[in-house]
């Protein structure tokens, strides 16, 4: 369980770390939109969400990627061995 909740505090720092600069990000994408053309409602929701996906793509693969090497770090074979030997169900 310890190396479960290593892994959710993982999370949440990288949560702390990126949630201000998603906000920010998202507030000047947000503050350069244009008015949006469509036939319907339908394709001018389509085409925001492309736009936002677009421009917050590589702020959440950075956050991604810094989730997975801090989670890298602690899922290694000793660290395995250790959980093991804690539990027998294993």
């Amino acid at each position: 369980l310890n190396h479960e909740q290593e892994h959710i505090e993982i999370f949440r720092n990288a949560l702390a770390v990126y949630a201000p600069k998603v906000e920010r990000r998202l507030t000047e994408v947000a503050a350069r939109l244009k008015p949006v053309s469509a036939l319907t409602v339908k394709r001018a929701v389509s085409k925001l969400q492309k736009t936002l996906h677009r421009e917050m793509k590589p702020l959440f693969t950075a956050m991604n990627i810094t989730i997975d090497t801090d989670n890298d770090r602690i899922d290694t074979i000793k660290n395995y061995k250790r959980e093991q030997a804690h539990c027998s169900a294993w």
